[in-house]
């Protein structure tokens, strides 16, 4: 079974964000890949963190949040 990681940086997005996450669960539901996914919240002001922590126990996969209190994308990224 092959495991792959995704990796998502958002910065205010929490509507986007959730539904993006929606799609994996769907992609999941049709393959057979292990799946890691991890949320890099930068800096965001918005529900970013709340939202992906109402996701955590309610997904098939294994949902990571991350915090990156210094703004910009590479920041994120690192």
């Amino acid at each position: 079974m092959l495991e792959v990681s995704v990796i998502i940086c958002s910065y205010n997005r929490s509507a986007l964000l959730g539904k993006c996450l929606d799609q994996l669960v769907m992609h999941v539901k049709n393959h057979s890949e292990k799946l890691e996914v991890i949320v890099v919240d930068n800096a965001s002001t918005d529900q970013t963190q709340k939202m992906v922590q109402s996701k955590i126990d309610k997904l098939p996969f294994e949902l990571i949040y991350v915090a990156e209190p210094t703004p910009g994308l590479s920041n994120a990224r690192n």
